[in-house]
């Protein structure tokens, strides 16, 4: 049996050995030959492999990619320089060019072709994120209702892009004071309108134009004024239609009316048209009273306009006028049943205004007849302060005021202490002298009573609905009123049979009980 050589001490031949000896590494590198080196002799007979430098690899990722990112970062870099250049560089021409007297005229001329007014700017100037001038005045022609418009600093933010773009634009444009005046339009005189082409168009792209403190004044002809709000906070809004006023606060002075205060006032203008949404007036700023108007007006129609007019807990006196509040006075509401409670008026005339209004008692307070002698004398006939110089109607109040420049009427009046007391009729006062006649009820068991004066059956003769009636005329002036029931007395005690002596003139009043007890 043939001996088999153990698989350690066989070689395979694709196995490179542990080890060499001289002459085999010799014999290997000569077989090599040039794809791994060259064999070489030097000078001095030794050999040596000659190796050729293997080139490196010219691609490697990593290296190519921190390249490229330090290239672009690089131009990133250089790009964001040039752009900051460019834009200091067109900064500063903007700002040359937006301070200078040509950009200002331009500025005027938006304003003038968007308002249809003269427009005069003072000390203009711009910065990156601010523009603002010392004083803006605008003037209009004798034919149109507005006349002058003064604004005193007014001031915006800018918005860079805006600033760059030409297309100014903020939050807002801001004056701290303002002064407008307008009055009745001269009909022959020229008159000046916004740009027809785009009457909507505003030059600027601010979301509103405020001015914080605003005095409008309003004229008739060369006379005093009519109408006064002072420090009224006014924002014009941009709107789809045109624009937008917003008045809110301010006191209010109308020619022959009492003060009052605006609470709130929303204003929509277009062309030739002036739309009140409500304009809300208060007697005093924290008040819960108001009267609100509303409607169109057609600013330069020749035909009246007509507001409407509704009141909450509102003072009479208030429209009743200055002066007037001595005769009466107390809450009002409007009367939801009455045909016209309106303003009526011609745009632009004062003298033509023309109120019609039903107006209810409200349950704030009673509403109150004053200052007529008859009241004094009721007092003392009826041994009850109650009708001392006045009286309180709580029960039931209906009337209706109409009141023009020149009369003003309380109609159809109905005055009632329920039980007690009731007075109807009219009253009207012309050029300062007061003209009416009322009927006084005074509930029938009142005038039986023992210390009633038998003679006071015979001043209320009328019986009707339990009342006795007597029909007083009324005379004199708001300040110093009259009315003809002490004479209405003195005839009474006329007929008697045995007539008293008249007293003095510079006496006491007429005391009735004490004439009768003399008889």
């Amino acid at each position: 049996m043939q001996s088999q050589t153990p698989l350690s001490n066989q070689q395979d031949p694709e196995i490179e050995p542990e080890s060499y000896s001289l002459d085999q590494m010799m014999e290997r590198l000569k077989e090599r030959g040039h794809e791994e080196g060259e064999l070489v002799t030097r000078a001095d007979g030794s050999q040596a492999l000659k190796i050729k430098k293997r080139k490196r690899r010219s691609e490697q990722p990593q290296k190519e990619a921190a390249k490229r990112q330090q290239k672009i970062r690089l131009f990133q870099l250089g790009l964001a320089f040039s752009l900051f250049c460019g834009l200091v560089a067109t900064a500063a021409g903007l700002l040359f060019y937006y301070n200078s007297t040509g950009y200002r005229e331009s500025i005027r001329t938006k304003i003038s072709q968007w308002t249809g007014a003269d427009v005069d700017i003072t000390e203009f100037s711009v910065t990156p994120n601010t523009a603002r001038c010392a004083t803006m005045n605008l003037s209009w022609p004798a034919g149109n209702h507005l006349r002058t418009l003064q604004i005193t600093r007014p001031s915006a933010q800018l918005n860079i892009l805006g600033f760059l773009t030409n297309q100014w634009g903020g939050n807002a444009v801001v004056a701290t004071n303002g002064k407008l005046i307008f009055g009745k339009g001269q009909e022959d005189a020229p008159k000046s309108a916004p740009n027809k082409e785009k009457p909507s168009a505003f030059p600027f792209s601010f979301e509103n134009y405020r001015i914080e403190k605003l005095d409008v004044i309003g004229f008739e002809q060369a006379q005093q004024p009519w109408l006064t709000i002072s420090g009224t906070e006014v924002s014009l809004v941009k709107t789809d239609a045109g624009s937008q006023t917003r008045f809110v606060g301010g006191k209010v002075n109308i020619l022959a009316f009492q003060p009052m205060h605006l609470d709130r006032a929303s204003i929509d203008f277009t062309t030739g048209q002036m739309i009140i949404d409500q304009a809300r007036f208060k007697p005093e700023p924290n008040a819960s009273g108001s009267l609100e108007l509303s409607n169109n007006i057609n600013l330069y129609g020749a035909k009246t306009t007509d507001l409407n007019l509704s009141m909450k807990h509102f003072p009479l006196e208030i429209l009743l006028g200055e002066g007037v509040e001595t005769i009466m006075s107390g809450f009002v509401d409007t009367n939801p049943e009455a045909l016209n409670c309106l303003l009526r008026f011609t745009p632009g005339s004062y003298d033509s205004y023309n109120i019609q209004l039903g107006f209810v008692g409200s349950s704030l307070t009673p509403l109150t007849l004053c200052g007529f002698p008859f009241f004094s004398d009721l007092s003392r006939e009826l041994q009850d302060q109650d009708y001392v110089n006045r009286f309180h109607f709580a029960d039931r109040v209906e009337g209706e005021l109409i009141r023009d420049a020149k009369i003003l009427t309380l109609r159809s009046l109905h005055l009632e202490k329920k039980g007690q007391f009731i007075i109807k009729g009219d009253i009207s006062v012309t050029d300062g002298k007061i003209v009416g006649q009322l009927d006084v009820g005074l509930q029938g068991a009142l005038l039986t009573q023992n210390h009633i004066n038998p003679m006071m059956l015979d001043l209320f003769p009328r019986n009707t609905g339990g009342y006795q009636w007597c029909k007083i005329t009324l005379g004199g002036t708001p300040t110093s009123p009259e009315d003809n029931f002490n004479d209405q007395i003195k005839a009474i005690l006329d007929k008697s049979p045995d007539k008293p002596t008249a007293p003095p003139t510079d006496s006491a009043p007429l005391n009735v009980e004490d004439e009768l007890d003399a008889q």
